[in-house]
């Protein structure tokens, strides 16, 4: 086996050891002082509502935040998600920007982390939760480093009840072995 070979089986299996280890997590258990702000934000905008609406979001009220904001469309009630904008943080992470994209789309391209994602974001468009995952996230393919992230998605809607959008925060980080 060549050591190029070698060294992309070690990748891959490192990879493989962090994604047993994704985990979601209650808001109280965020370390990443932006995904907390953007807590704050949501929590601001929410008022004494269950949630916000879409409405209520605004690039101006996000300001510092944008780089690491997710807005995603919850399309016929969560049979897919669109991501409608994604802040610069994650496209550089993830080495690709997927505005516009569906996570089916995603899940087509053989995107390990689809089915994490799909759980994620049903589970809050059922609960009208918060909900939030720590761990392995994705790989940058060309610099071949797994992408460690933590990230929160807050339920939007216009009424109690529904679910529209999830306003997401993530921070990713590179790691090599």
């Amino acid at each position: 086996m060549s050591a190029s070979a070698a060294s992309l089986l070690n990748i891959k299996h490192e990879m493989e050891v962090l994604a047993l280890q994704d985990r979601f997590l209650t808001i109280d258990e965020i370390d990443q002082p932006i995904l907390r702000q953007g807590i704050a934000y949501w929590q601001d905008v929410r008022g004494e509502r269950r949630h916000p609406s879409r409405s209520d979001v605004t690039p101006r009220g996000l300001g510092p935040l944008l780089r690491n904001t997710l807005l995603i469309a919850v399309i016929d009630g969560g049979a897919d998600y669109q991501f409608r904008i994604v802040g610069d943080a994650p496209v550089v992470a993830l080495g690709r920007n997927f505005q516009g994209v569906c996570l089916s789309e995603m899940d087509e391209t053989g995107n390990m982390r689809g089915v994490t994602c799909r759980e994620l974001y049903g589970s809050v468009v059922r609960t009208g939760e918060p909900r939030a995952i720590r761990g392995c996230m994705a790989s940058n393919i060309e610099r071949m480093f797994p992408i460690q992230c933590e990230a929160v998605f807050l339920p939007l809607g216009p009424d109690e009840t529904t679910v529209d959008y999830l306003l997401g925060f993530s921070v990713c980080v590179s790691h090599k072995f």
